[in-house]
């Protein structure tokens, strides 16, 4: 992704075939020479539910394994121009959400 410049991007977070949230994100930012950039995002809703089925798969996985691995999907777009062969339509990823026992919160 060398010298790649994105406007927005689209990203959906899904566990198990189910899309537990998705959202429309700006970074508008260029990658230049860099091989990677961190980016912090903070998840917010309301008003949404899992199914009862859902919940039950989520709370075995969790408990059998001590984590959750979640997919997550980003699709990158240039406003005023078509996505040339320099950026990657999407790029697909894993999430893995374990807990940290000595601080008894969520790592990914």
């Amino acid at each position: 992704m060398n010298n790649t410049c994105v406007d927005s991007a689209r990203v959906a977070v899904v566990y198990s075939g189910v899309a537990l949230g998705w959202a429309r994100v700006e970074p508008m930012d260029c990658a230049e020479w860099r091989w990677t950039k961190d980016l912090g995002v903070v998840a917010r809703g309301g008003g949404g539910g899992l199914s009862r089925r859902l919940r039950d798969r989520m709370a075995s996985d969790w408990s059998s394994s001590g984590a959750l691995e979640l997919d997550v999907s980003v699709v990158m777009y240039r406003v005023g121009g078509q996505i040339g062969t320099d950026i990657p339509r999407t790029f697909d990823g894993k999430v893995k959400m374990i807990r940290d026992q000595m601080n008894d919160r969520l790592i990914s």
